[in-house]
């Protein structure tokens, strides 16, 4: 491997604190207490990306976001909230869709696509719960809704 790379000198470190006596080896018992800790499990990257990375423009956006569409304050994006939130980032196609339609055709077409958007933002709206919600308690904070990339 590269004697460059940051993961290596992260793993020699991990290493060298794991290899208590100083052997070069890590034994069962260094390995495990390496392992199985008490210390607290609480990830620093989501999905290989670190928190500290999503500053700038990105999180100026989603921070607006999630202050417009948290509508009771309380400072957490809840299930509906977020529902909204997705809802409201509504395709633009549908009109280029309508184009050369007339009357109740288009009016047929239009409720049909915008039907398909609500259950397409319910299901998104799902996953990005799913995704992001770090404690499982249906709410998004900032710092888990910060997570989010939209790609």
């Amino acid at each position: 491997g590269d004697p460059d790379d940051p993961a290596r000198d992260r793993w020699e470190q991990e290493f060298a604190a794991a290899d208590t006596d100083r052997d070069g080896k890590l034994s069962y018992d260094e390995y495990e207490a390496m392992m199985y800790h008490e210390d607290p499990q609480r990830p620093k990257y989501l999905d290989g990306h670190d928190p500290a990375a999503h500053r700038g423009e990105d999180e100026d956006h989603l921070m607006k976001l999630f202050d417009k569409f948290d509508v009771d304050r309380d400072e957490l994006l809840d299930e509906e909230e977020l529902f909204q939130l997705v809802q409201a980032q509504h395709p633009e196609d549908i009109e280029g869709q309508l184009e050369g339609l007339a009357g109740g055709e288009r009016e047929q077409l239009r409720r049909q696509l915008e039907g398909e958007w609500l259950d397409e933002a319910a299901k998104f709206s799902r996953y990005i719960m799913y995704e992001l919600d770090q404690d499982r308690d249906d709410k998004l904070t900032s710092v888990e809704w910060a997570m989010y990339e939209f790609t």
